[in-house]
């Protein structure tokens, strides 16, 4: 029997025997191992107090926002009632229209 003849013949076997070999291996150093945790009391004591600075720090900061956003909705509807104020003013005064306009137009050019 030649070498060839043999590994036709058995060939198939002895790679299905590695690969069974080699696959249980692999599930055997794969496995992770269950380890037991106590309970920390001071561990968990710390992660409550995180927890909670965490809210408060969260309640802060959206108040923070919201004052922000009153702060800004007040100056917008204050820089809007000036503009407004202007409007009516430059409409009934052609000659301070034009002024205005030579003035934002030197703001717009540059100097």
């Amino acid at each position: 029997m030649t070498v060839w003849e043999w590994m036709k013949k058995w060939g198939l076997l002895i790679a299905g025997a590695i690969a069974t070999v080699v696959t249980g291996l692999f599930y055997l150093l794969s496995r992770k191992s269950v380890v037991l945790i106590e309970e920390n009391p001071e561990k968990k004591k710390a992660e409550e107090e995180a927890e909670q600075k965490a809210k408060e720090a969260l309640e802060e900061r959206n108040e923070a926002q919201e004052e922000a956003k009153d702060e800004h909705e007040a100056k917008t509807k204050e820089l809007v009632d000036s503009q407004r104020e202007l409007a009516k003013e430059l409409e009934s005064d052609p000659d301070a229209l034009n002024d205005f306009l030579k003035e934002t137009g030197k703001d717009v050019r540059g100097p």
